[in-house]
Parts: structure tokens; sequence; C-alpha cells
């Protein structure tokens, strides 16, 4: 009868075996699992915006408004459904999803916006990013929104163009 037992139970070794197979196999999946490829940058703006938000937030510090960072154009922007014809609210809205502007100048009660900057630089030469500018510009035209592309700048002009567009 106890030879029946011990050829139905395993042997411990075999047990132990077992459970350490197992316990490397679950490592193995925990450490092997691929890690996403992100990383936190830096800065939110990249050296030339840091510059000239920092010479912005000068210019606007006597005020209340509100200098919003590269907000998306369709944070502040909608597609108005009445003025819709054949082309579908999504046909418009993907247009300007992925969008967004450098800086964007608000109220500070509502946060409307008034004023929209695009800090141009070479890359707005390029025959895509003149189109793509011309579409925006329109788009802001269309809302009633200012745009204004600053592609050099200093403290003084900046302070005089600024106080040009928000009075």
């Amino acid at each position: 009868m106890l030879n029946m037992e011990r050829e139905i139970l395993p042997d411990n070794n075999i047990l132990i075996i077992i459970a350490v197979v197992v316990f490397i196999f679950i490592i193995i999946k925990i450490f092997s699992k691929e890690k996403l490829p992100y990383k936190l940058n830096e800065s939110l703006l990249t050296k030339r915006e840091l510059k000239f938000f920092i010479v912005l937030k000068n210019v606007l510090d006597e005020t209340d408004f509100v200098i919003a960072i590269k907000p998306r154009i369709a944070d502040f922007v909608s597609v108005d459904k009445k003025k819709l014809k054949k082309k579908s609210y999504m046909t418009y809205f993907n247009k300007i999803k992925s969008k967004h502007v450098d800086f964007l100048i608000c109220e500070p009660t509502y946060m409307k916006p008034i004023l929209a900057i695009e800090l141009d630089d070479k890359s707005h030469e390029r025959k895509d990013r003149i189109q793509r500018d011309s579409f925006v510009d329109e788009v802001y035209e269309t809302a009633g929104l200012e745009i204004l592309h600053i592609y050099e700048y200093d403290y003084a002009y900046l302070k005089k163009i600024i106080k040009l567009h928000l009075g």
C-alpha cells in the first residue's frame, strides 16, 4: 500500500523542479515585457520658442492677459455646424485637430482667445509649410482671430506690435 502511494504522488524533487521552472518563466515574462519608447522632453518649448516666450511674458507682465503655449487649434476654434454644406463635420474637424499655434494670448476672465502668435523660422519657407500656414491663417480669419507671424524680434519691437494688436 505504501508503494502505491509513492507511485501516485510525485517525488518532492520533481515538485521543486516544476516550481523553479514556473518561477523562472514568470520572471522572464515580467522582465522581458517591452517598455514603451517614450521619454520626458527637457522643455515644452524649443530653445527659440523659450527665448521668445520669456520676452513675450515680460511684454505682457503689466497686463492681465494669459499666454497659452502650443494649444491645439481645435481647442479654441470649432467647426460651425450651421455653415456646413456638402462636407461633413469630421472632414473640417480633421483638418485642424492635429495642428497647433505656438502661442495664444487670451483674456483672463473667460480665457477668450485674443491673438494667435506663430513664431516663424526657415521651415515656414518650405512649400508644405506655406500651404499649411495659408490654410491656418484662413481658419483664423474665418473664426475672427488675429494671427501674428513673427520671424525676428526684440523686446521694443514686440512690445510695440503686441500693444498695437491688443490695444
